[in-house]
């Protein structure tokens, strides 16, 4: 399993995963609710499938190798570069 389960907490239970919509090449987007308001929110993953590992029992994101370290860290400035141009 690559993406986070059905019901799956984030943020200390600020969020919680209602269904996965897709996955993209460095990306998991979510249907989440917002618990504390009780609205629906849209949530994206950093998860890099080429390169990321999920462990089932824990939901912990580890890459494959350490080598690729350079490579990951540039796609995740890329996709929060992405985040910070659709939140404004």
């Amino acid at each position: 399993m690559q993406h986070l389960a059905e019901g799956t907490l984030l943020q200390n239970g600020k969020y919680r995963i209602e269904k996965m919509l897709g996955q993209g090449g460095f990306g998991i987007t979510y249907l989440a609710t917002q618990v504390l308001l009780g609205r629906k929110v849209c949530v994206k993953e950093f998860f890099f499938k080429q390169f990321c590992e999920r462990d089932e029992a824990t939901s912990h994101v580890t890459l494959g190798t350490k080598s690729n370290r350079e490579i990951v860290d540039r796609f995740m400035e890329k996709f929060l570069k992405d985040a910070r141009t659709i939140s404004q």
